[in-house]
């Protein structure tokens, strides 16, 4: 409730208030002014906004009304200012503060070190809520893209699949394809340390020096937590220019309320970090890649799949989902765009994990677009069912069918029998014929008018 004006006697209150702040940084400067009879020194022009708004925020706590602090304002800037404020201004600052509860902490200031890592300055404001017009608005600007159909600039979009399907290598993929356009990536992963595992697979991607910088997260030092330390990281990817954040898995970087248990599967937890994500990225037309676990269960469709509350998945405008189909020995990969706001769904696509051997790993290599299947989920469904079918041939026998293939004919070419091909492959008739019809149903192997298998290569 507002206090009467009979309640203050003078305007000693907020006069003591501004005495202790200049008193504090009169001890970081070694002269000054002081105002005429007030014993407290004169605000200087640079200082004016800051000083005005604790003045403002101290009298809000007090219980004080807009018409009480515009006048107890208007007598400060007139009579203890360098230069008086221009009274719109001064008021527009009171009515934007009607739900002060803090004094404002400085203001972030950022440098970059010679190595390229954005050292933090001061503490960031607290966020307060406004309101937009809709005859205000500005017509939406068109999508760009970091890539093309599937991470957009300015949105947090989601990566997600199960583990080991290479979601770590598509990130470091598009990592070092910024990097060698010569812009900065930030990384915050928290289960790949950065010289043990990421540094080999940003080497084996093809990462120099010279290229633009890959900022980490220290995992030894505190972690990045989300709304928390929203204001931290807008201005770190503003000094820094970076157009790319990966979190990695994000999950790791939500803040739960003061003393509760981190919980996944509540929503109230979640969605508060995923908003501030979404904030994020609107602030700085970065793309923000969220990288995200699925759950247990494989029943249902892939897209409800993601682990953990619906608000993991619901908040983000744009999802990716990536697909394996097959075992360690031999495996099919795909990717799609399952959800979005923001461009068309779809944009099936196949991808490779190659074999680094000199960096004991493996990089992301992205494939041709598929279109014989309507969508990631149906490429799923149909290529597992393909090899998992109770009469399939080892993996192995894969490899030897395709040497005898190319010892025996030229490419588009009819192949042998399964006799002949079994004998070649030395590989029993059932085993060869099992994996020549899986081959066929993966299009491996085509039959032509006359129902004779032909060898595409």
């Amino acid at each position: 409730m507002n206090r009467p004006l009979s309640g203050l006697v003078s305007a000693s209150g907020p006069l003591e208030v501004l005495a202790s702040v200049r008193a504090s940084q009169q001890a970081e400067r070694s002269q000054g002014h002081t105002g005429a009879g007030s014993g407290v020194e004169v605000i200087e022009v640079g200082n004016r906004h800051n000083a005005v708004l604790q003045i403002i925020g101290s009298l809000r706590r007090q219980g004080y009304g807009d018409h009480f602090i515009a006048s107890v304002v208007g007598y400060i800037s007139q009579r203890l200012m360098e230069e008086p404020g221009d009274p719109e201004k001064l008021l527009d600052m009171i009515r934007g503060t009607g739900d002060w509860t803090v004094p404002p902490p400085p203001e972030i200031e950022f440098i970059v070190d010679e190595t390229g890592v954005p050292a933090i300055i001061g503490e960031p404001a607290p966020l307060k809520p406004r309101l937009l017009y809709h005859s205000k608005l500005e017509p939406p600007e068109p999508i760009e893209w970091l890539w093309e159909h599937y991470v957009p600039l300015g949105f947090c979009s989601m990566l997600a699949g199960v583990e080991g399907i290479g979601k770590g290598m598509m990130s470091t993929w598009l990592a070092v394809r910024e990097a060698k356009a010569g812009r900065p990536v930030i990384w915050f992963a928290s289960e790949d340390d950065p010289q043990r595992d990421i540094q080999k697979r940003v080497q084996a991607a093809g990462w120099t020096e010279g290229d633009g910088e890959i900022v980490y997260w220290d995992p030894l030092s505190a972690r990045f937590t989300f709304p928390r330390d929203e204001e931290v990281v807008v201005r770190m990817i503003q000094a820094s220019g970076a157009r790319l954040l990966i979190l990695d898995p994000g999950r790791s970087f939500v803040t739960p309320p003061e003393g509760a248990p981190l919980n996944y599967n509540d929503e109230g937890q979640i969605r508060p970090t995923m908003e501030s994500l979404t904030r994020i990225a609107t602030a700085t037309g970065a793309a923000i890649l969220f990288v995200h676990h699925y759950n247990k269960n494989t029943d249902g469709s892939i897209r409800n799949r993601s682990g953990g509350t619906g608000a993991f998945s619901q908040v983000v405008r744009h999802r990716i989902d990536v697909a394996k189909a097959g075992t360690d020995d031999w495996a099919e990969w795909a990717m799609a765009v399952v959800k979005s706001n923001v461009a068309n769904e779809g944009f099936l696509r196949s991808y490779r994990l190659d074999a680094a051997p000199d960096h004991d790993t493996a990089i992301f290599v992205p494939g041709e677009r598929i279109t014989d299947h309507p969508d990631i989920a149906a490429w799923e469904h149909t290529r597992q069912k393909a090899l998992t079918d109770a009469d399939k041939a080892p993996l192995d026998d894969y490899s030897m069918l395709e040497l005898a293939y190319d010892a025996w004919v030229e490419v588009g070419t009819e192949s042998p029998g399964i006799v002949k091909m079994a004998k070649l492959a030395s590989l029993p008739e059932k085993r060869a014929g099992a994996a020549m019809a899986i081959m066929q149903e993966q299009g491996r192997l085509q039959l032509d008018a006359k129902n004779h298998r032909i060898w595409r290569g």
